[in-house]
């Protein structure tokens, strides 16, 4: 008869860690306050320190910045497959 209790049992290593890819943040949030501060101040020079016009340059800037941040996002984008 065999003797089961008397064998090791098998050993299977487990890897303490594994390493996980990290993943990117999108540009597009930094890009948006960047170029909104940009817009605020130009348009604060252009027409003076009233609120309408530093809105609107705020907002345009914001605008910018979304269409900066996502062409960003699109060049800096990282294939896999190489």
């Amino acid at each position: 008869m065999p003797q089961s209790k008397k064998r090791k049992s098998q050993q299977h290593p487990h890897p303490d860690f594994i390493p996980h890819e990290k993943k990117r943040q999108s540009a597009i949030p930094a890009a948006i306050i960047f170029c909104m501060l940009i817009g605020a101040g130009i348009a604060a020079f252009a027409v003076g320190f009233s609120m309408p016009e530093l809105l609107l340059g705020a907002a345009i800037g914001g605008v910018v910045g979304f269409i900066a941040g996502k062409q960003m996002d699109k060049t800096f984008k990282i294939d896999k497959k190489q």
